[in-house]
């Protein structure tokens, strides 16, 4: 029996335009360790890891808290947008666990293909895996789901991780500044406590791919 794997390859949108590479890496790194440090135990076979320039990938043996992570991560280097391709498969050679490279698999090849189908079709999230996974209902969804998020101002990104994490509306309007007024606003505007709904639905989903072993 094989187990499966959530493999995420992350890339940054239209790297070219970036005019401060260097203060954006350095950016993107420390919200990459940022997201480990915060990881629960037997989360993450491999950590979020800088790769290919502008990339980054994770090995994931749980998906849930994904989706908090991703929206963190666009949230910390906005207005700079972000795509991520999530694949579950197997890892056929041995895990690294200081760091996401010199691995290989079904899982980084579907992920990487994930990439190249984002930057054909100019989308921000895909997910793909095993025949028994709905793939094209959940990436319809998250089509939907991530163009709520597209905006560059405001207080969407964070209000859906406050949500996500499960964190009440008075709280998340502390810890912004906001009044609850405004962010019912926005939450009702954006209809972004369905958008938060699915993307918990979409990890219990995976989770279950993933507790199913490949023969």
């Amino acid at each position: 029996m094989i187990q499966r794997y959530l493999v995420i390859i992350g890339d940054v949108v239209d790297s070219r335009s970036i005019e401060d590479r260097g203060g954006f890496q350095v950016r993107l790194r420390q919200a990459l360790d940022g997201r480990n440090a915060e990881q629960p135990a037997d989360t993450l076979a491999s950590p979020y890891t800088l790769t290919l320039g502008d990339e980054f990938q994770v090995v994931r043996m749980r998906a849930a808290g994904t989706f908090l992570d991703l929206i963190r991560l666009a949230e910390a280097v906005r207005p700079t947008l972000l795509r991520f391709a999530l694949g579950i498969g197997d890892i056929v050679t041995a895990i690294n666990p200081a760091q996401a490279i010199g691995m290989d698999g079904s899982a980084f090849h579907i992920a990487r293909a994930g990439i190249d189908l984002l930057r054909d079709d100019r989308s921000y999230c895909r997910v793909d895996g095993p025949s028994t996974l709905p793939d094209a209902l959940i990436n319809h969804g998250l089509a939907l789901a991530f163009s709520r998020l597209e905006t560059l101002r405001g207080n969407r990104l964070p209000l859906v991780a406050g949500l996500l994490a499960g964190h009440s509306v008075a709280a998340i309007a502390d810890q912004l500044g906001k009044t609850q007024q405004t962010l019912y606003k926005t939450i009702q505007s954006a209809e972004l406590k369905d958008v938060a709904g699915f993307l918990l639905a979409v990890e219990r989903m995976l989770d279950q791919s993933l507790e199913t072993t490949m023969s």
